[in-house]
């Protein structure tokens, strides 16, 4: 009888000390007011960055709740008003720091250049036309995730070094959400970035495209950039319109919205193959995210990514564009994703808030009227899964994206389990 009560105890001290390491979320949504989160898990801890007006954030927790309560006053990791570098690019300020993200490089990736660094883009507040934009690399100067970050030659706080092209020089052309990908063996070895350029601006055949290139540091290009993707899928090319804006400025800078590829994140799987999570569209309409695979060939080369046939892999729309009904977000984009202790992969993606009744109804804390969108988009967290029994177009592997596995996102009041960070080490 001892023995059977130690064993049950023993049992029970097992089951109780799993059971601390899982959290229950009530709801996908993780942050409020989070446009194009970034975040990953390092050392037991998560760390999340947002898309602010003159500074970047990074809010950090151990846990995915804590990042929802976490404030901002501590949590400044570049503050752009104290930049040299915006004075020096004739700035009369910053009035938008796009795509926020943060990345770790080894020894090995830059000799000598190890660390945090953050890639952002900086708006010149003066004007509206969105190509006055210039993507700039900081680093962490305490080697701490969570900065603050700083120029990464001299150190000196919240001063920034404008990304360089192979020669050395400011690169010249609009560049916008830098991101990382690694490729650790064979004939393509080394750190890469990719960023989003634009053609054909003021013109009805306006499009992005999604650019590759070889790092020679993390802010210096080695090599000249190939195109991954532009947009030739219908769903690409939904937000594509006449602009309409009001302030006759806008309307001139911008006369009309683009057909949309942008936001590619890096997702690395378990037998080596390599993909990229992409957005298409434009958050201002019916945003989805698309797959793009690796065949294992020159990655500058766009013949080396091959585009999944049956995108969006997330979306609220159905296949013309339109709004499916029941759905209470509008723009599903801008991916990043983490694995939890338990080796389970989740992506978080930013959106509105949405009303899909017919009725006026509460979304996530904003009494929006039939067919409104809310006024800010918010992150949001789901799992996701690599299918291997699914041909991609080169191999076998399509991502599966949302607690439902119909590539649409959940319900608000849909639940969302995690389990806890255990182990040491940095993510990919």
């Amino acid at each position: 009888m001892k023995t059977t009560f130690l064993f049950a105890c023993a049992v029970m001290a097992c089951f109780c000390a799993f059971a601390a390491k899982v959290e229950t979320l009530d709801s996908p949504l993780l942050r409020k007011c989070c446009a194009d989160p970034w975040l990953f898990r390092h050392d037991g801890r998560f760390y999340l960055t947002q898309t602010g007006s003159t500074k970047v954030h990074v809010f950090a927790s151990d846990t995915l709740s804590g990042l929802s309560a976490a404030g901002c006053a501590p949590s400044v990791a570049y503050d752009s008003s104290f930049d040299p570098t915006v004075k020096s690019l004739g700035y009369a300020g910053v009035s938008g720091t796009w795509s926020p993200e943060i990345h770790h490089f080894s020894e090995a990736d830059f000799p000598g250049h190890a660390g945090w660094y953050l890639f952002v883009a900086l708006r010149d507040s003066a004007t509206a036309d969105s190509r006055h934009v210039k993507s700039v690399v900081l680093k962490s100067i305490s080697d701490d995730p969570a900065g603050p970050y700083g120029h990464p030659v001299t150190g000196e706080k919240f001063a920034s070094q404008l990304v360089l092209d192979t020669n050395g020089q400011p690169y010249a052309e609009w560049a916008v959400g830098q991101t990382a990908l690694v490729i650790r063996t064979g004939a393509w070895k080394g750190v890469y970035v990719l960023y989003v350029t634009e053609t054909g601006r003021g013109t009805r055949n306006f499009y992005q495209e999604i650019r590759i290139a070889r790092l020679k540091t993390p802010w210096q290009l080695a090599t000249a950039s190939g195109i991954v993707t532009i947009p030739t899928q219908f769903w690409e090319t939904v937000g594509a319109a006449r602009t309409g804006y009001k302030d006759p400025a806008k309307r001139k800078a911008t006369p009309f919205f683009p057909r949309v590829v942008e936001g590619a994140t890096a997702v690395y799987g378990d037998k080596g193959d390599l993909y990229l999570i992409y957005s298409g569209s434009g958050y201002w309409t019916n945003y989805g995210l698309g797959q793009l695979t690796w065949t294992g060939e020159d990655p500058l080369k766009t013949s080396s990514w091959t585009k999944f046939e049956f995108n969006p892999i997330f979306t609220i729309a159905d296949k013309r564009g339109k709004h499916l009904p029941g759905l209470d977000r509008q723009g599903p984009g801008h991916a990043s994703y983490f694995r939890d202790a338990a080796g389970k992969r989740f992506l978080v993606y930013h959106a509105y808030p949405y009303n899909s009744a017919k009725a006026a109804k509460t979304v996530d804390g904003e009494h929006l009227a039939p067919g409104q969108k809310g006024k800010r988009r918010h992150a949001y967290v789901e799992p996701c899964r690599i299918d291997y029994g699914e041909w991609n177009g080169t191999g076998w592997g399509v991502f599966h994206i949302g607690v439902k596995d119909n590539a649409h996102p959940a319900s608000s009041n849909t639940k969302i389990s995690y389990t806890l960070e255990n182990t040491k080490g940095i993510n990919p």
